[in-house]
This record gives structure tokens, C-alpha cells and sequence, in this order.
């Protein structure tokens, strides 16, 4: 891959000073901080996107297989069985 970037004057010069430093050149100092990023599966999803991929693992949201599931009864269904393992009642506990 090949990338064009603006760099001002003083990044110019970090850059380079870097390089230089190192004893290379720098698109090999920019290669190597490349290489200092994590993984895109390291990098900590968001308290959002956590919620949403476990409700659509648990079926809670997403397309249905069957659209006929599609209806009021199965939304009520649901959302008992959320509020049952969300607000468990005093027997349920026992």
C-alpha cells in the first residue's frame, strides 16, 4: 500500500531526526510504528457495542429466521424473558 500524507515542517523534521537517529529511513520508522498498533481485535469494544453483540447472540434483537415470530406474542415473550433474568422475583432467588 502507498500513502501520500501532509506532514508540516516540524513533523517533517521529528521524522527524520527519528530516522536518522535509528540509522534508516523514514518510511521505515513509519513501517515500524505501523507495527505498534494493536490488532483490531485487541482493541476494547465500547460498553454499546458489548451490549449489542450479547443481545444478538442471546436473540434479543436481529432478523428472525421465521418471519412469522415476527409478531406481538413473541415481542411479549421476550421481554419477559428479559425482565425474568434481569429482575429476578424474591422466589426465583430463594
Amino acid at each position: 500500500m502507498t500513502l501520500t500524507i501532509e506532514l508540516t515542517m516540524e513533523q517533517q523534521e521529528r521524522l527524520n531526526a527519528e530516522a536518522q537517529a535509528r540509522g534508516t529511513d523514514a518510511e521505515a520508522v513509519l513501517r515500524d510504528l505501523v507495527e505498534t498498533l494493536p490488532a483490531r481485535s485487541t482493541i476494547p469494544k465500547s460498553w454499546g457495542a458489548r451490549v449489542l453483540e450479547e443481545w444478538r447472540a442471546a436473540g434479543v434483537i436481529g432478523p428472525y429466521g421465521d418471519p412469522s415470530q415476527d409478531s406481538p406474542e413473541t415481542a411479549r415473550a421476550l421481554r419477559e424473558r428479559l425482565e425474568s433474568e434481569l429482575f429476578p422475583s424474591e422466589s426465583d432467588a430463594a
